[in-house]
């Protein structure tokens, strides 16, 4: 029992580390994402096989959806480490990090890039590659771990794929993921030093979130009874006209008449 029970963890390790090794040569390589991810996942798990437009011929199984999220997020990690190793900004475009290849050929010629597994694990979750919340589930763990800094490079990706993350097929599983990553987010912001990033999100979620949500309603009534304003009704009585003077103002603007 002992024996068959390493064979299998080996056998999960070696699948895995395969698959890594795959999804960060789509991330390393040049060239359109879907093209490459369509070439290199095709066979990568056992009940994976992708037809001519990227989708699997016939859906994955609920293992291997799993081994594959958990090799993408193996490949995110080890991009943000790498990045904190270099004391760079990880959200950095390919033609930023085609520059710093430059200097540095050792390393290929193409640096990783974040966006770019942003990327792939939408074009993932669209195709049902993965599960629709993957790539929810990725932006929550990226701002969960990266500097204010970074998250505001963050959603912007996030802004220039908002089209595409609010297809009914990915936003009806990914919409409370997407709430709860902002609403972290929020409270980690400072009120006076991040007031831009701070409108951004609630732009996003305005955007996203219907009038009709849940979660923006006031469903129980209650209210902030603490917030309350004393007014002064010493000057509010004085700029009063009386109702005396009322009347007689009244009245003679009907004598007038």
């Amino acid at each position: 029992m002992l024996f068959r029970s390493g064979e299998m963890a080996s056998d999960f390790e070696r699948q895995r580390a395969d698959l890594e090794e795959r999804l960060g040569a789509i991330v390393r390589a040049p060239g359109d994402v879907s093209s490459l991810a369509r070439t290199s996942l095709d066979g990568a798990v056992a009940s994976l096989k992708l037809n001519e437009d990227g989708a699997p011929v016939d859906p994955p199984s609920a293992d291997d959806k799993t081994l594959l999220e958990h090799a993408l997020c193996r490949v995110m990690f080890s991009l943000i480490e790498d990045a904190s190793a270099s004391s760079t900004a990880f959200m950095s475009h390919v033609a930023s990090g085609a520059k710093k290849a430059a200097h540095a050929p050792s390393k290929g010629a193409h640096a990783p890039s974040m966006p770019r597994l942003l990327d792939l694990a939408l074009e993932m979750s669209e195709t049902g590659i993965v599960e629709a919340a993957c790539v929810f589930n990725a932006l929550e763990q990226l701002v969960e771990t990266c500097t204010i800094a970074d998250c505001t490079d963050v959603f912007t990706w996030v802004e220039s794929k908002r089209s595409r993350l609010r297809s009914e097929s990915l936003w009806r599983r990914g919409k409370l993921v997407m709430l709860r990553t902002c609403n972290e987010l929020q409270r980690r912001l400072s009120k006076t030093a991040d007031t831009v990033l701070r409108g951004r999100v609630l732009l996003l979620l305005s955007s996203l979130y219907p009038l009709s949500e849940r979660s923006a309603l006031n469903l129980g009534g209650n209210y902030n009874v603490g917030n309350t304003v004393e007014l002064d009704t010493r000057h509010f009585n004085a700029d009063t006209p009386k109702e005396s003077d009322k009347k007689g103002s009244s009245d003679g603007t009907e004598d007038g008449v």
